[in-house]
């Protein structure tokens, strides 16, 4: 975690934490973040504080990476409360509209990050709403209170507090210690704790009453066993979201297996991934051709390259996570991409797209994959596709594979060294 100045600490009770696929919204805190940084800006991905759950406390603590006073902002000045909310409502305003627009997708990761979205807008009551200055701030977010009611994060105005709803306290100086014994205090309370150990052990040697004489063996709970029976129940918890986990996993596998062409009549030799070849003709033949089309080169350059009107679509993802595609054409150090072929008429069959870096690109190791299309086509086929990858210093490398429509394949990496 990356998390800066505490703002606030809410409660566990009287909460529900809310998500979907067997993932909470605020265990995806980093996901979330980073594709709201990534697509809108970071004003975007600071609306929702940093959790830090205390499962052994019953809290969560809440971070903002900028600091400073945390107030919620129905208790603002009328002025500064208007601001906050204004701004509120335009940035969870974009994140609906990205929550909708990933919730329609095909790719059913992209399905299930908007469904986490929508669930993280989504606050116990008006006190989540917190503003730094004018600049609002989400805590809370991802829960709902247990007795089924949730406000949505554009709702202004106190909510109704309902018993055992969660209590939220917004983080101040730590409080004051008590004060010390004097010396002399100290000691007296010292040698009297003293006198009774010394009277205790003298009552448990001689035992004149037969106080401390064994009684009856009979059934007597081990406290530990109420400790184990809870660190079951935690375990049990912990199963079920594995599981669910488990079973989000198989319902993607299996509508990727769906999604794939059928066999062809005729038996054909098992596919095997895209495997590196030595330099040939056709990669020096597709650099000129993207040349001819507008592409630049640089340090290093990926080209895709096919031979019909498909629509296909080149994905280089960063040593640092990052992806550069049509969907985000520039990021990871300076590569962008700068042509892309078929995504709207006129088609061309000697199509091609260009990812360069005219620069230096980060060291580390470079993935790239293929995704197929096809929206331009009434009836798409699957496409034959070459990869040509150029590093400065290092023979051209070149991959080649098939891609079905709707589908994105793996195609092989490649190493920029450090310099």
């Amino acid at each position: 975690m990356s998390q800066g100045a505490p703002i606030a600490t809410t409660a566990n009770t009287g909460l529900q934490a809310l998500g979907t696929g067997g993932q909470l919204a605020i265990h995806a805190w980093d996901q979330i973040a980073s594709y709201l940084r990534r697509t809108r800006g970071e004003a975007h991905a600071a609306l929702f504080a940093e959790p830090n759950p205390d499962p052994d406390r019953g809290i969560v603590d809440w971070y903002d990476a900028q600091g400073g006073e945390a107030t919620p902002i129905a208790r603002l000045p009328a002025e500064q409360a208007e601001a906050a909310n204004a701004e509120l409502a335009r940035l969870v305003a974009d994140i609906q509209a990205d929550a909708a627009r990933l919730a329609a997708s095909k790719l059913p990761g992209e399905r299930f990050l908007g469904e986490l979205l929508a669930q993280a807008l989504r606050v116990p009551g008006a006190e989540s709403r917190l503003a730094i200055g004018t600049r609002p701030v989400l805590v809370a977010w991802g829960h709902a209170r247990a007795d089924g009611h949730a406000e949505h994060a554009l709702i202004i105005g106190e909510a109704a507090r309902r018993p055992g709803a969660g209590r939220m306290r917004i983080v101040g100086p730590p409080p004051a210690q008590p004060p010390r014994r004097d010396t002399a205090s100290w000691v007296a309370a010292a040698i009297a704790s003293l006198l009774l150990l010394l009277l205790f052990l003298l009552l448990l040697l001689l035992d004149p009453f037969d106080w401390f004489r064994a009684p009856a063996p009979s059934c007597v709970a081990d406290p530990r066993g109420a400790a184990l029976l809870d660190e079951m129940r935690h375990e049990q918890d912990r199963e079920g979201m594995l599981r669910a986990e488990i079973a989000r996993l198989a319902r993607e596998a299996g509508e990727r297996r769906l999604a794939c062409p059928p066999p062809t009549p005729e038996p054909a030799a098992p596919q095997r991934p895209a495997e590196a070849t030595p330099p040939q003709p056709s990669s020096s033949a597709d650099a000129e051709r993207a040349r001819e089309q507008g592409g630049q080169s640089g340090r290093v350059q990926v080209i895709l390259a096919w031979d019909n009107e498909s629509d296909l679509d080149l994905f280089v993802s960063c040593p640092d996570g990052d992806i550069v595609s049509y969907q985000s054409r520039k990021g990871c150090g300076g590569g962008e991409l700068d042509i892309d072929r078929n995504a709207q008429a006129p088609l061309r069959s000697d199509a091609v797209e260009n990812i360069v870096w005219p620069e230096k690109a980060p060291a580390g190791r470079y993935g790239i994959s293929v995704e197929h299309n096809g929206h331009l086509q009434r009836t798409p086929q699957p496409s034959s596709f070459r990869v040509t990858v150029r590093v400065e210093g290092q023979p051209d490398r070149s991959f080649s594979g098939r891609v079905a429509p709707g589908t994105r394949v793996p195609v092989g990496s490649f190493d920029v060294p450090a310099r």
